[in-house]
C-alpha cells in the first residue's frame, strides 16, 4: 500500500527528515544543538541519522546523541526515542552502551569531552 505522500512524489527518506524535524521542533531548541553538533563531529547529516542503516558510525552517532540529550536535557527517554523513532528501550541501551564505551576507552571519553565543552 503506497502512502499518499510517495503518491506525490515525496521520497521516502524527506518524509523521515521531515518527522525528525518535526519531534525536535516539539522539543526544546538544545536538542537541536546537540544533535547538529554530534553530526558535525561525525560529518554526517539529519538525512543520515534518519535512515534505518546499521552502520557503525551511525549507530555509534545515535546512541552518543541519545546518551547526551539525556544528560543536558530534561527529555524523557521516550520522547528521546521518538526523535529517531525508535523505543524507549534502545534508548536505554544506547545510554549504556555509551557508559561502558567511556569507562574503558580514553579516546572516545576525549572526543565526547570535546563535545560536550561546546554543548
Amino acid at each position: 500500500m503506497m502512502t499518499p505522500y510517495v503518491a506525490v512524489g515525496i521520497p521516502p527518506i524527506a518524509l523521515k527528515r521531515f518527522r525528525v524535524e518535526k519531534r525536535l521542533s516539539n522539543n526544546e531548541g538544545r536538542s537541536l544543538h546537540i544533535i547538529s553538533t554530534v553530526c558535525d563531529v561525525y560529518n554526517l547529516s539529519i538525512d543520515d541519522l534518519a535512515m534505518d542503516s546499521r552502520k557503525r558510525e551511525l549507530v555509534e552517532c545515535r546512541q552518543l546523541i541519545m546518551y547526551l540529550l539525556k544528560r543536558f536535557t530534561k527529555l524523557t527517554l521516550v520522547e528521546i526515542g521518538s526523535i529517531f523513532n525508535r523505543h524507549y528501550s534502545t534508548v536505554i541501551y544506547a545510554i549504556g552502551t555509551m557508559e561502558d564505551i567511556l569507562s574503558y576507552n580514553q579516546k572516545f571519553r576525549t572526543k565526547v569531552s570535546s563535545i560536550e565543552k561546546v554543548i
